[in-house]
């Protein structure tokens, strides 16, 4: 005897006929039939009378029909009360950018030493990954120490440190250089985009800035702009990317997460990613 073989049976004895259950079950009617019939053979009991055009439950089958309404109840309540414990399998985890290839290796690891943990991962932009943050909307965050803002509520985990670079056309004047200094930097004309050492460290901007449109300025001639390491390299083919030599230009790719968030997935990660960052650095 299957939950199925109940459900299909109530199904039927409420709705009158095999074929109104099949329609409230969006399954065929032969798959109803059968199942009763077979759930008939299995109790040596006759559920229905079948009418031509109707069913009506035999004593046995009214006296199965209040136990099998109750069985689906219990069965019903079971799952619900599983819920929690399905939710705690789950770890969301949201990036900024595609191009960390450090912190998505270590979640390759993770995943691969905890398979029971549901793992989300999503991609999105400065401004959202920061307000889910916050606001409790994701578990983890994978970003820069430069777009992170201090917060106390936040815990932060440092996976590696980058350095920002110049990015320019060929033909700028200091395309020929080996490495740009900050006062290279705050020297020269026609800076687009954000500059990390005018800006306020972990102020978030009021708009993302379009990197693509920065970089289709750059190539035709038009200035320099300031970018890290990662996003350099995924942007900037056809430029010339320029070390910036100073010891403000470091960053971090950092982990994130609400200290007050105790979810068991997420301790776990947590964890996890604390002594495999230990070891490296050992």
């Amino acid at each position: 005897m299957t939950l199925e073989q109940i459900q299909y049976f109530v199904a039927s004895a409420e709705t009158g006929s095999f074929s109104a259950a099949a329609r409230r079950l969006f399954v065929s009617h032969s798959s109803v039939s059968r199942s009763v019939s077979a759930l008939e053979r299995e109790l040596g009991v006759t559920l229905f009378v079948r009418e031509r055009r109707s069913l009506r439950c035999t004593p046995g089958g009214a006296a199965f029909l209040d136990q099998g309404r109750d069985l689906l109840h219990q069965a019903a309540a079971l799952r619900d009360s599983m819920a929690e414990y399905r939710e705690q399998k789950r770890l969301r985890i949201t990036s900024i950018s595609a191009h960390v290839p450090k912190a998505y290796e270590l979640i390759r690891q993770f995943r691969a030493a905890h398979p029971e943990v549901e793992l989300e991962l999503v991609q999105t932009d400065q401004n959202t990954v920061i307000e889910q943050l916050l606001h409790a909307e994701t578990d983890l965050v994978i970003g820069f120490s430069y777009t992170i803002p201090e917060d106390p509520s936040l815990e932060v985990l440092a996976v590696e440190q980058g350095r920002f670079c110049a990015l320019m056309s060929p033909n700028h004047p200091l395309a020929k250089r080996a490495f740009l200094t900050r006062a290279d930097i705050q020297r020269a004309p026609a800076l687009l985009g954000e500059n990390p050492f005018r800006d306020e460290p972990g102020k978030r901007p009021d708009t993302v800035q379009d990197v693509q449109s920065i970089i289709l300025q750059i190539k035709a001639g038009s200035g320099i702009t300031i970018l890290p390491e990662h996003a350099a390299v995924e942007f900037g083919q056809g430029c010339v990317l320029i070390p910036i030599r100073d010891d403000t230009a470091l960053y971090r790719l950092q982990l994130s997460w609400r200290n007050d968030n105790d979810s068991a997935p997420l301790q776990t990660a947590v964890h996890f990613f604390q002594s495999h960052i230990e070891k490296e650095r050992a």
